[in-house]
């Protein structure tokens, strides 16, 4: 950077528009050096944020309904963008799984971070509102729905409640809620996967296919990054012990 900048200064200095350009040349250092902290701001807060809620990648349990539908993908096509990550909460007493996994979706749509995901949707044409997901109990699949997350199904199996969302034909979120390491706790769960799409390398599918697949495996770096940080948020947001949730 400091080799193109002296390079730059070089030829301003031997170029009629010399004064322009000296002065366009620390403008473009200060913008680099503002992106970079910028960036590394971002890093540092999301860091923050996930360790301090102790979110950590699982594997998406088999048996579970992520877990059925993405091992019929990997089956069929050969190829899936998956992933799932967790984090452990206290389990107040008296409170059921499936009252937690509630409150953990609800949580989880009414974040500052997915607002703004929602505020992007709306404005797509996909609306939803904090007061429709303050009244909704996500156990009417066909009905309940959150901008273009469409409940599909909605479960409960020894020492998991789970429940399954579309958001596009390949497109899954998932949402779940087990027993802990101990009584007095649980972990909640969060995957998505894109289904259906070719495997790497994928040179023999048809074109579209391979623009899915490239676009899906292109994509889910940031998406695993994003997805931590959703969990984290909606974490933080449940009551923990004595400590309040955060708003």
């Amino acid at each position: 950077f400091l080799f193109a900048h002296r390079a730059a200064m070089r030829f301003a200095s031997r170029d009629s528009s010399a004064p322009r350009l000296a002065q366009l040349v620390p403008m473009g250092s200060r913008l680099l050096a503002g992106s970079a902290a910028a960036g590394s701001l971002a890093l540092g807060w999301w860091w923050y944020r996930v360790t301090r809620a102790g979110v950590h990648e699982v594997a998406i349990p088999p048996d579970s309904a992520l877990g059925q539908q993405v091992a019929a993908s990997l089956g069929g096509s050969g190829g899936c963008a998956s992933d799932a990550f967790a984090c452990i909460v206290p389990l107040p007493r008296g409170v059921q799984l499936a009252a937690l996994n509630e409150r953990y979706m609800r949580a989880f749509f009414t974040s500052p971070l997915f607002r703004a995901e929602r505020a992007i949707l709306a404005a797509a044409g996909y609306p939803s509102t904090d007061a429709e997901i303050a009244v909704m109990r996500f156990d009417r699949p066909g009905t309940d729905r959150v901008a273009i997350f469409d409940l599909t199904s909605r479960s409960a199996s020894s020492g998991l409640d789970e429940a399954l969302y579309s958001w596009s034909p390949s497109g899954r979120t998932w949402f779940g809620v087990r027993d802990g390491p101990n009584a007095h706790s649980a972990e909640l769960l969060c995957g998505s996967a894109i289904l259906d799409v070719p495997a790497a390398p994928f040179s023999n599918a048809p074109l579209g296919e391979q623009l899915k697949g490239a676009l899906a495996y292109s994509f889910w770096p940031l998406h695993r990054a994003y997805g931590q940080l959703l969990l984290a948020e909606a974490r933080l947001r449940l009551p923990t012990g004595n400590s309040p949730p955060e708003s």
